[in-house]
């Protein structure tokens, strides 16, 4: 859906819509799937034992597990985007101009890294109990918001409001989710606080580092 709303935007914005999403689903294809992957058939031995705080713990794992993936990622690609984009793709006949429309697009798909990795761990929360409709409902839910957005975002922020609309769908998609999940007790409430207040605190350091070793983008091209 998103490549038909970029069809009506100027040349170059399908192809800059494309090389930000190959960017920003390394990350994702990497660790995320493959954190999932793991949790599944643990959760799924849990629910089969009936070991209800055992089924907590190893959502929490994994939900903590991609956040402190996930929002490094995130913040990287959001801040060194020319650089990545430029050593990846600046050649031939992809421009500055390119790498600078892509970059764009990668930092609002940036925003909802650690999102899409979470709810991938969340969904299975849900598949391990043999609930697969409710992730699928919300899941359509977030496809109608996403277009919703597109609508919205295409005339301001052109391609990259594309993106952001990606981004801002999942945002909903994990939130909806994670309240049902904490809900019903399933994920346990105690203990995020703190965890995310390190989190910040870690990726604030990292940021401060980025921003004092990072060259202009002038030097990058």
């Amino acid at each position: 859906m998103d490549t038909m709303f970029a069809s009506f935007l100027s040349a170059g914005s399908i192809s800059w819509l494309y090389n930000s999403e190959r960017v920003m689903t390394f990350p994702l294809g990497v660790f995320g799937v493959a954190i999932a992957t793991v949790v599944l058939p643990h959760l799924s031995k849990k629910h089969a034992t009936k070991s209800q705080e055992e089924y907590g713990k190893i959502l929490v794992w994994g939900v903590q597990c991609v956040f402190l993936i996930g929002v490094p990622a995130s913040v990287l690609l959001m801040y060194s985007g020319v650089p990545i984009l430029t050593t990846l793709l600046n050649y031939g006949h992809f421009t500055q101009f390119d790498v600078l429309m892509t970059q764009e697009a990668l930092m609002a798909y940036a925003i909802g890294i650690p999102f899409m990795m979470v709810v991938k761990i969340l969904a299975a929360g849900f598949y391990a109990r043999q609930n697969i409709k409710t992730p699928v409902k919300i899941g359509v839910v977030a496809l109608v918001f996403n277009v919703l957005m597109n609508f919205l975002l295409i005339h301001s922020l052109k391609h990259a409001g594309l993106a952001l609309a990606s981004s801002l769908a999942t945002v909903l998609n994990t939130t909806v989710l994670a309240w049902l999940l904490l809900r019903s007790k399933i994920l346990p409430s105690n203990g995020w606080l703190k965890f995310f207040v390190r989190l910040l605190l870690a990726n604030a350091i990292m940021l401060g580092f980025l921003w004092f070793l990072q060259s202009t983008n002038n030097e990058w091209f």
